[in-house]
């Protein structure tokens, strides 16, 4: 399983099309690929099958935000609507390249909120963080 982590001071997250900025300082946004690429079968005589997996490009997005903040009263009210609501997302980061300041992005489609956000007290800043967890269907990368 493949996973990026962003430091939160040089990412931002647009969720649903909202700009999410509540994040617990010194934390990172997460972004996991469960599933591989291919998969392989090995048949008798030294032959092998590769195919492309239909799951390849699903994705998971994960960062910790402040209890109680507007960016989680925003989420926790999509999670408890009682429908489920699908999003799309996009992450983006800025990095250097041979002294040139560069961006990566990531956009995901046809997502939503797969677990119950977790709770953790955080001694980086006393704050109360809540972890959030999406999984999407698609991605993209740009750089």
């Amino acid at each position: 399983m493949a996973q990026i982590s962003y430091d939160v001071d040089a990412t931002t997250v647009i969720l649903g099309g909202r700009i999410l900025s509540d994040f617990i300082a010194g934390t990172t946004v997460q972004i996991t690929f469960p599933n591989p690429d291919t998969s392989r079968f090995n048949g008798s005589g030294g032959s092998v099958s590769v195919a492309k997996r239909t799951d390849a490009k699903v994705s998971e997005l994960e960062f910790h935000i402040v209890r109680g903040s507007a960016d989680d009263v925003w989420l926790s009210t999509l999670q408890g609507s009682g429908e489920v609501t699908l999003l799309n997302a996009s992450v983006s980061t800025l990095y250097k390249l041979d002294g040139k300041a560069k961006t990566e992005t990531f956009e995901f489609t046809g997502g939503s909120i797969t677990d119950q956000p977790q709770f953790t007290f955080a001694n980086t800043d006393h704050n109360a963080e809540m972890t959030y967890k999406l999984q999407f269907r698609d991605f993209n990368r740009s750089i």
